[in-house]
């Protein structure tokens, strides 16, 4: 896709010079880690793997003789934020009115942003269903373009909305125009008029399976239709289980509290 290839490219980018320069065969495992070891003091443990595994992939091709024995920074465990239900209305209600009203409502019902903004008009019909089957995303060129498919197989799907968000996106004539960056920029000035955690527009497909899963109580083969996910792994690991955790500590401060 357009985006992968402007993301090889950046890794590409990222190798200095010294070692781009040098005949492959060359290239030992101390060259590497030295490498390794500078890129990892300005870049994050997942940015200096992704920039590794192209270089390693290389010499794994072109000089199969040469082993490597790198070792990489530990990766961050992140534990995943969830926008809570409050904050979610909260933002719904000072955007009503605005341009970004639209985009930032089908984020909460578990769509992409590269989705939102490759949507079209046609793509709503009178029942209120949207086709979801393509995406604007940039290419190696920082070029934004659509892409005639979406970021796997189970993206591309059908998935209906509210009756009042259906007739606003009718009454203006399309769903967004503009750059989808501005979506998150406006997203955090909201954030920080309201005085709440800000969390980028991703967040809000990770508050969609939440509340599908908890409040909704639909089953993971539903969420995973409705949200265009692949597999039930990233379902468990990162949406569910993170809510999970979160109801499980405020349930034990719950049953404790006549302790104190």
């Amino acid at each position: 896709s357009p985006s992968t290839k402007r993301g090889y490219k950046t890794v590409i980018n990222a190798i200095p010079d010294r070692i781009k320069e040098m005949h492959i065969i060359d290239v030992d495992n101390i060259t590497v880690q030295r490498f390794v070891n500078e890129y990892s003091h300005d870049h994050s443990p997942k940015t200096t793997k992704n920039v590794y595994g192209l270089i390693a992939t290389l010499i794994k091709i072109y000089a199969p003789n040469t082993k490597l024995n790198v070792q990489l920074p530990q990766a961050i465990k992140n534990e995943p934020y969830i926008p809570t239900e409050e904050e979610v209305k909260a933002i719904m209600d000072e955007l009503k009115g605005g341009k970004y009203y639209i985009p930032t409502a089908l984020a909460a019902l578990g769509l992409r942003k590269s989705e939102i903004c490759g949507l079209q008009i046609s793509d709503l019909d009178e029942n209120n269903m949207l086709t979801i089957n393509k995406a604007l995303v940039s290419n190696e060129n920082n070029e934004l373009v659509i892409k005639k498919t979406t970021k796997t197989v189970e993206s591309t799907r059908n998935v209906y909305i509210p009756e009042e968000l259906a007739e606003m996106i009718r009454q203006q004539g399309y769903i967004y125009k503009g750059f989808p960056d501005c979506i998150t920029r406006n997203l955090k000035r909201v954030q920080k008029k309201l005085g709440i955690q800000e969390f980028p527009l991703h967040k809000m497909r990770h508050f969609f399976a939440s509340y599908a899963h908890n409040e909704l109580k639909l089953s993971d083969a539903q969420i995973m239709e409705l949200g265009g996910w692949k597999s039930t792994e990233v379902l468990h690991t990162v949406y569910r289980h993170a809510m999970e955790k979160e109801q499980a500590k405020k349930s034990v401060a719950e049953s404790m509290k006549s302790l104190f």
